[in-house]
């Protein structure tokens, strides 16, 4: 009963935050093309060591300055102890702990900006462009293989996932 309440509290919290994430349990699952973040990287995050589910993210907070937000980067940021998350960052960090899950990040090659007006015109581009931002860091497959549940997290952007997810 516990672990419902939690997922349906991290789906509602999705819901308000317009984050998506999917789940995915299968034992034939493949890591799209693109790569992800190494664990060793993201050094304050734990690092499971027989870990049987795995969160793939992608986040872009709109800013890094909690103290100077404008109302579109305020409803789409979480501020805790001073560090600016995306929402999307900040449910990873939730489903990571609540699962007991390995955590990954999709960076881009090219980061992009933090200013709220530039990176939304930047998004649209991409949308508009068909564009394949490049992916900075890839998992190896065998890493990948020992995971039984996978959720990947993102932003909605106009009703679509960002363009670096389809790298």
């Amino acid at each position: 009963m516990k672990k419902f309440f939690t997922t349906l509290a991290c789906l509602m919290i999705c819901a308000i935050t317009a984050t998506s994430f999917i789940a995915c349990n299968n034992e034939t699952v493949t890591p799209p093309s693109g790569g992800w973040q190494n664990p060793a990287q993201d050094t304050d995050r734990t690092h499971y060591e027989n870990a049987t589910t795995l969160v793939v993210y992608f986040s872009m907070p709109e800013t890094t300055d909690p103290n100077n937000m404008t109302t579109e980067e305020a409803n789409s940021t979480v501020v805790i102890n001073g560090e600016v998350l995306g929402n999307t960052q900040y449910m990873a960090y939730v489903i990571q702990d609540t699962a007991g899950a390995n955590i990954f990040r999709i960076i881009p090659e090219t980061p992009y900006p933090t200013d709220h007006d530039t990176l939304v015109d930047q998004a649209r581009d991409e949308q508009d462009e068909d564009a394949r931002p490049a992916i900075r860091d890839e998992i190896p497959a065998d890493e990948f293989a020992q995971y039984d549940t996978v959720f990947v997290g993102y932003p909605n952007w106009w009703g679509d996932m960002p363009m670096i997810l389809y790298s």
